[in-house]
């Protein structure tokens, strides 16, 4: 497996077939949008700093952020408010 190094963090790539590199895609975007969103998309001092600012990113990125995939809209939007289902409660 390929590693992208981003500072102190690391992201595993795992390699499928080659023949069917749709079973990555979903992985790989993410990926892109991290870097560029996250990771390359501020000014840190210190990867410390971007570390701790990946949190929040990921909850952006899954309550906040459009997605063009998916209409538009995020994806924790397309859940069904549940007092079961955790993954609905928003902090």
């Amino acid at each position: 497996m390929g590693q992208i190094w981003i500072g102190a963090d690391t992201f595993e790539r795992s390699q499928g077939l080659q023949s069917w590199t749709y079973e990555n895609g979903k992985a790989e975007r993410f990926i892109q949008s991290a870097l560029r969103e996250w990771a390359y998309g501020f000014t840190y001092q210190h990867s410390i700093e971007r570390t701790a600012c990946l949190d929040r990113w990921i909850h952006h990125y899954n309550w906040h952020r459009p997605h063009q995939g998916i209409g538009g809209v995020a994806p924790m939007s397309r859940l069904r408010p549940s007092g079961y289902n955790l993954l609905t409660l928003h902090n």
